[in-house]
């Protein structure tokens, strides 16, 4: 099934916004209203930067050009994240962040976390949370008592910010994400063209990994890594149609000298394990998203679900085959800057839709591409 990029939308002129909501953005600006009027910044006058990220891996990655593009306008920039227990061990590794705020789960640990940014004194702080977005951006006000609070937002929740993006394009999130961005600056010039993602790894954990991956017999640029696991589970295969595809794989790319890995979550193991044994496939397990993320740039091709692997290859050069049960998703998640192919199943919400030869025949195109 073809991918498909939906148009773009704006929200505010097509939504008619129930009473409830009008009460309730009303009661919100009664509360946690910004000044009106506020002038919006020049890069050159902000000297701290709050990045409100409190969500999931693959959204910490998409932000990365944010960062980068940050960096780059405001050099003397300190950047801070307010980040999550799943995005956290990715964003504590970045050179570029001064300091990383974890938004814990519970009430009291997100008061301190509150505090903590307050203290910081923000000049401005982006709310790039995309879904369910009131609350975030209420934490965004109360993080930035005297700073400038970008974010996207709705016609009832507009006093809540100082500039927001009014439009919802229906487009890639990693540039809606740098839309967000954008929106909080008086730029002198055009705006810079979006930059790649990228990660930052230490050199001693690369080499320590690729002892270890050598070790269990893998050697680089020479396994295809089968990815398993994802947040939701009805975004993966069934074990049983994972161990199908990865016989698929090993009698395809076996005699080509191609090895068949077999990674995911650790609470997914035992079934990584089943998988193995009645693949004939090898068990690549990771202590740590570090770690994981070596394996996959250490990799000759990944496939995986609609999961923060796909934009973990896409910062990392590796080429990866992502399948997907929704034919929305691609168009805002699909991988980027790295060939690819995409694989969508014919039903909503269903894994057993989709294809395992068109899975296997993309894995052939795009190493056939390398090869060539």
């Amino acid at each position: 099934m073809k991918e498909t990029t939906p148009a773009t939308s704006d929200i505010d002129a097509t939504r008619h916004w129930s009473l409830r909501r009008r009460v309730v953005g009303r009661i919100l600006k009664f509360f946690f209203g910004r000044p009106p009027g506020r002038p919006k910044l020049k890069p050159a006058e902000i000297r701290r930067a709050l990045l409100i990220r409190h969500d999931r891996l693959g959204d910490y990655i998409i932000t990365t050009p944010v960062i980068e593009t940050l960096k780059r306008i405001a050099p003397d920039v300190e950047i801070d994240v307010l980040g999550s227990p799943v995005n956290v061990s990715l964003i504590r590794h970045d050179r570029r962040i001064k300091n990383v705020t974890v938004w814990g789960h519970t009430f009291m640990s997100r008061i301190k976390a509150i505090r903590t940014c307050r203290d910081r004194d923000y000049d401005i702080t982006f709310q790039l949370v995309t879904r369910h977005t009131t609350l975030p951006i209420i934490v965004a006000g109360l993080c930035t008592p005297r700073g400038r609070v970008v974010g996207r937002g709705h016609t009832y929740n507009r006093w809540l910010f100082d500039h927001r993006l009014n439009r919802f394009p229906i487009k890639h999130l990693a540039e809606q994400t740098f839309e967000i961005f954008l929106e909080g600056f008086d730029l002198d010039g055009p705006p810079p063209a979006i930059p790649p993602y990228s990660l930052m790894i230490p050199s001693s954990l690369i080499e320590k990994t690729r002892k270890e991956i050598h070790h269990q017999g893998l050697d680089e640029k020479n396994y295809i890594l089968l990815n398993l696991s994802a947040s939701e589970e009805y975004r993966t295969l069934t074990k049983e149609r994972a161990a199908m595809l990865a016989i698929m794989l090993h009698e395809r790319f076996a005699p080509n000298g191609l090895q068949i890995a077999l990674t995911g979550a650790p609470e997914d193991h035992e079934q990584i394990e089943w998988v193995a044994e009645k693949s004939g496939g090898s068990v690549l397990m990771f202590s740590s998203i570090l770690k994981a993320a070596i394996g996959v740039a250490q990799a000759r091709l990944l496939i995986s679900p609609d999961t923060g692997s796909v934009h973990i290859a896409s910062a990392l050069g590796t080429p990866v085959v992502a399948y997907y049960s929704e034919s929305l998703k691609p168009a805002m998640w699909s991988p980027v800057h790295v060939p690819h192919h995409i694989v969508i199943g014919s039903k909503e919400k269903e894994t057993d839709s989709i294809e395992l030869e068109e899975i296997v025949e993309s894995v052939n195109s795009l190493i056939e591409h390398q090869s060539g």
